[in-house]
């Protein structure tokens, strides 16, 4: 229970912005969970540097097993959108190609 002093979130590995754990990361008092209004009173503890997803060089690592040839367009849809926008910039210089981090919005025809 969120609302329980004697209890502990632990947070694991990174917290994008805007979402109810980064909120809850950064110390905010008040958070609203399924609409609903929560005061904060558990222990927030965060194990930083866990995380299951790849990071950058295992990304380009990846992305050079790719057939060039059969490859028309590759896009970076997932993470921040600096990391994605620098990881794009990485793989194009890595030669591979057409490669896009989309903003929201943003679309394309096949």
């Amino acid at each position: 229970n969120i609302e329980q002093p004697n209890n502990l979130i632990l947070l694991v590995s990174f917290m994008a912005q805007h979402t109810l754990g980064r909120r809850i990361k950064d110390g905010e008092p008040n958070v609203r969970i399924f609409g609903e209004p929560y005061d904060v009173r558990a222990q927030v503890e965060s194990i930083d540097g866990y995380s299951a997803h790849a990071d950058q060089a295992g990304l380009l690592h990846w992305a050079s097993a790719f057939d060039r040839a059969r490859l028309e367009h590759l896009f970076v849809v997932h993470g921040e959108h600096e990391a994605a926008f620098t990881l794009a910039d990485k793989l194009r210089a890595d030669g591979v190609g057409q490669v896009d981090a989309p903003v929201r919005g943003q679309s394309w025809k096949f």
